[in-house]
């Protein structure tokens, strides 16, 4: 693997509950020391182009409401859970739907671009009947 050449490895997510503009930073590798913004620690960010509209920033959400003060304000951290967690509920909610329409497993799998092992588990964990 090419990370296995670079130092740290980090990833940014969408936040479920503002996927427009709602990311956040999770560290998914550390080759010398620990990891320090793993999934219970991530850092979520806003992207902001009020400055100028052909450049993307990251801030962080206190930040947004900061004027005119150069006093740093400390990372915030949230759990990578908590912001991905309306998106699984609405996934959910689609397969339900879906699964009430007749709708088999295969073809619930290509509306919601998941593979049908992924659908069947999803129903089996809902304690919905997979065959109807």
């Amino acid at each position: 693997m090419l990370t296995n050449f670079v130092q740290p490895v980090f990833a940014i997510g969408t936040d479920s509950n503002n996927p427009s503009t709602g990311r956040y930073v999770k560290q998914l590798k550390s080759r010398n020391g620990r990891i320090v913004w793993d999934g219970n620690h991530v850092i979520p960010y806003v992207i902001d182009k009020t400055l100028d509209p052909t450049m993307l920033r990251f801030i962080q959400p206190a930040q947004l409401h900061q004027t005119g003060t150069d006093t740093p304000i400390p990372i915030q951290t949230i759990r990578e859970c908590d912001l991905l967690k309306n998106g699984d509920n609405m996934q959910l909610e689609q397969i339900r739907k879906l699964h009430g329409q007749g709708m088999s497993n295969r073809k619930i799998a290509g509306e919601l671009n998941l593979s049908p092992a992924t659908v069947g588990k999803r129903l089996k964990g809902m304690d919905v009947d997979e065959n109807g």
